[in-house]
């Protein structure tokens, strides 16, 4: 469900920019994944997901991850491990705080307020500033003007 919900969405937004860019800048991003199977180990990934997913959420760690468990335990593990542990705790390019800014921006075109909120929390208890946080929201919400 996660993936077929979004990954369409990621796609075209996707080809969208990369329609959008200059070719200069095109040239300049990798022409190969940066991933490897061979780094995957599931128990590393899920570590890594399960520490970032205590610091974005901090106290309120446990009881979210119960919740949505009681929804579905599949959607809770898909969450922390492939979301949290293979995606978002990837610092290779950005690190964690970058990641939650870029998260704020994300969520704040898609009206999903609970979630923008404890993102927002999460930025900060990464290490982000009001005024980044202000910033990202910004941002995001004068992109997304030029689509209305």
């Amino acid at each position: 469900m996660v993936a077929t919900i979004g990954a369409p969405r990621v796609i075209n937004a996707t080809a969208a920019l990369m329609d959008s860019v200059p070719q200069s800048t095109a040239d300049m991003l990798p022409k190969h994944s940066g991933r490897s199977k061979d780094e995957y180990i599931y128990s590393d990934i899920r570590s890594r997901g399960e520490s970032l997913w205590r610091s974005v959420y901090s106290r309120q760690a446990d009881k979210l991850e119960q919740k949505i468990g009681n929804w579905y335990p599949d959607l809770i593990e898909v969450i922390k491990t492939d979301l949290y542990g293979r995606l978002l705790s990837d610092c290779r390019i950005l690190d964690a705080k970058s990641t939650e800014l870029c998260t704020i921006a994300a969520l704040v075109p898609i009206d999903v307020p609970a979630q923008l909120k404890s993102h927002v929390l999460g930025a900060g208890r990464l290490g982000a500033s009001q005024e980044e946080i202000d910033a990202a929201h910004a941002i995001a919400q004068l992109i997304y003007s030029f689509s209305e």
